[in-house]
């Protein structure tokens, strides 16, 4: 197993974690250590509104990647990440954006490309899409799905026939 691989069944009970306590796969016969993390939903929730809050300011590409790797990887439960969402945004006072955010955006995805690519030589990531567009997509697609299952209005998105 490589370094930072878990079983599929390691993944999906870690993502059912209610307690900021989670077990982790044993290397070999020592006892799986306890580990203390944000659950997937808060960290995706945490990250969300740094997107949105430093627009185009943001140049930290792990607030994109991390919450992708996280939708990718976990199993959620859309009431869930809506509700953290919600938690997130009202504890930082950031309010709900009423359409697509700058950090959602196509065309910020295409200004931030080479950013990108850098980002992912420099810290050696083979796990996430080369195009930061598609990272932008999906992440902006996860997260309309989540907050419009719970009727919450995030931002509306335009859908091309």
């Amino acid at each position: 197993m490589s370094p930072g691989s878990f079983p599929s069944k390691a993944v999906r009970a870690l993502s059912r974690t209610a307690s900021t306590a989670s077990s982790v796969p044993a290397l070999l016969d020592a006892p799986a250590p306890i580990l203390r993390a944000y659950p997937p939903e808060t960290v995706v929730a945490e990250r969300t509104e740094a997107i949105i809050s430093l627009g185009i300011g943001n140049t930290r590409k792990k607030d994109f990647h991390d919450p992708w790797t996280i939708t990718q990887t976990f199993a959620f439960e859309g009431d869930e990440v809506a509700e953290a969402i919600r938690r997130t945004f009202e504890r930082r006072r950031t309010p709900l954006p009423q359409q697509v955010p700058i950090g959602l955006d196509d065309s910020f995805a295409l200004d931030r490309e080479s950013q990108w690519r850098a980002f992912l030589a420099r810290d050696r990531l083979e796990v996430a899409p080369a195009s930061f567009a598609q990272v932008i997509n999906d992440l902006r697609s996860f997260l309309q799905a989540v907050l419009t299952r719970k009727e919450v209005a995030l931002w509306h998105l335009e859908v091309a026939p």
